[in-house]
């Protein structure tokens, strides 16, 4: 998953933030806290995602390096 798609999840979340603390009726306001929690819980699990294949990544650079003797 691109660094794109996770940078407008992150703007649509903080879209999402401001739409639900706006006055609005008992069933939209549960929907929208609803739907900010899947938000936000996916933007979280793309973001863990992200950051331990980088990890990973990185790893497996250091590993080679040092295999090649450039390190």
């Amino acid at each position: 998953m691109g660094n794109n798609w996770y940078e407008i999840l992150g703007g649509v979340l903080i879209v999402l933030s401001s739409l639900v603390g706006e006055q609005m009726k008992r069933m939209w306001k549960v929907g929208f806290y609803a739907f900010f929690l899947v938000v936000a819980l996916v933007y979280t699990g793309i973001g863990i995602h992200m950051r331990r294949q980088a990890d990973s990544k990185e790893r497996w650079l250091n590993m080679s390096a040092s295999r090649n003797g450039t390190t």
